[in-house]
C-alpha cells in the first residue's frame, strides 16, 4: 500500500484493497507482485461506492485483464545470445507422456477419435526457427496443427540443409491416453552438436482446430560448455492462428488474415474446453523427457559430469530418418 492514510487491505477480504477519501479521486494506487510463471492470467477488479450504494462495478476500466508476457524466441533481450561452447556431440532420448484424457480435462472431451498426431521436429541451428511464439505458422506447422499430417513439414526441416542435424519422428498415438503398462510412451533418438544444439518439435491434439503443444528452440547446450543431462517440461497447448475454431470440435473457420502462434489461456473464450473465469493456469497436457544416452568426441566441459556415456561412435540418424 502506497498512502495508508486513505488506503488499507479490508479485514474481511485480505486480497482487497479499498481506499475511503472525502476528496475527488480518479484512480488508486497500490503495489501488487505478480503469482508464479505459469499461473495463468490476473483479473484485477474494482468497485466505486458511495453510502453503501454500488454506483460502477467491474465496468470499462475498472476491469484489467494481465497476462505474461509471450516469450519469443530469438527476442531482443539485455544481454547478447551465448554461443554454444560445448564439444564433440551428444545423443539424447527424448519421451512424449501424453497427460490430455477425459480424466484431468473434463470439459467437452472427445471421447471417439481423440489422439495426438505423429510428433515431428528437429535438432537444428539458430539459423532455423520451426515455431515459435509471436511469429507467423509456416505451411508446414498449418498441416501440422489442423491435418495433424508431418509429411509438409519434414520437407520443410529438410530444406533446411546444413541447418539441421537429426529430424526427429515419433508416431501417433490413438487414443490420445493410454496407461504406460498397456502401451509404452513414443520416443525417438537425436543428436546435437556445437552448431546445432537446438531442438523444437510439434504434436497435434486432435480433434482440435489448430492445436498444438511441443518445444521451441530448446537449448541443449549449457554455459558450462556441456551437454544438458536431463530435460522435463511439462507442456500447455498452443494455437497456429490459422483456424478460428474455440472447441475441439468446431467445423473449420480459416483465421484470415492469418494470427501469430499463442499459447491458449484459460479466458480465450467460455465455449473453450480450458475455459476458466478465474484466469487459473490450463493444466499440462503432456509432458516431454529429454535424457542424454551417449556422448562422442572430446569433451570440453568446464563442471566434471555425473554421467559416463562417452561412446566410440554415435550412429547416424535419419535427417537423417
Amino acid at each position: 500500500i502506497i498512502d495508508e492514510e486513505d488506503t488499507q487491505f479490508m479485514t474481511s477480504c485480505p486480497p482487497a484493497v479499498t481506499e475511503s477519501t472525502p476528496r475527488r479521486r480518479t484512480r488508486i494506487q497500490v503495489f501488487w507482485t505478480a503469482p508464479p510463471t505459469g499461473s495463468g492470467c490476473v483479473i484485477l477488479k474494482a468497485r466505486i461506492i458511495q453510502k453503501r450504494i454500488i454506483y460502477f462495478q467491474e465496468e470499462g476500466s475498472l476491469t484489467i485483464r494481465l497476462c505474461e508476457k509471450e516469450r519469443v524466441f530469438g527476442e531482443a533481450t539485455g544481454a547478447p545470445a551465448i554461443e554454444c561452447c560445448a564439444c564433440g556431440t551428444a545423443k539424447y532420448r527424448l519421451t512424449f507422456y501424453g497427460n490430455w484424457s477425459e480424466k484431468v480435462h473434463p470439459k467437452d472431451y472427445p471421447r471417439r477419435a481423440n489422439h495426438w498426431s505423429a510428433l515431428i521436429g528437429a535438432s537444428h541451428s539458430r539459423g532455423y526457427v520451426l515455431w515459435e511464439y509471436g511469429g507467423y505458422a509456416s505451411e508446414g506447422v498449418r498441416q501440422v496443427a489442423e491435418l495433424g499430417s508431418p509429411i509438409k513439414m519434414e520437407e520443410e526441416i529438410r530444406q533446411k540443409g546444413d541447418e539441421v542435424l537429426t529430424v526427429i519422428k515419433a508416431k501417433a498415438q490413438w487414443p490420445a491416453w493410454q496407461p504406460l503398462n498397456l502401451r509404452a510412451a513414443p520416443s525417438a533418438e537425436f543428436s546435437v552438436d556445437r552448431t546445432r544444439h537446438l531442438m523444437s518439435f510439434l504434436t497435434m491434439l486432435g480433434p482440435s482446430p489448430d492445436w498444438n503443444v511441443g518445444l521451441s528452440g530448446e537449448d541443449l547446450c549449457t554455459k558450462e560448455c556441456g551437454w544438458v543431462q536431463k530435460l522435463v517440461t511439462d507442456l500447455i497447448p498452443w494455437d497456429a492462428g490459422t483456424d478460428s475454431g474455440v472447441t475441439y470440435e468446431s467445423p473449420n473457420k480459416p483465421t484470415i488474415p492469418q494470427e501469430k502462434i499463442r499459447p491458449l489461456t484459460s479466458l480465450d473464450h467460455p465455449q473453450s474446453p480450458f475455459y476458466d473465469p478465474e484466469g487459473g493456469a490450463i493444466t499440462s497436457l503432456a509432458r516431454v523427457v529429454m535424457e542424454r544416452i551417449a556422448r562422442k568426441g572430446e569433451q570440453c566441459n568446464v563442471v566434471p559430469d555425473t554421467i559416463d556415456d562417452i561412446v566410440a561412435d554415435i550412429g547416424q540418424e535419419e535427417k537423417e530418418e
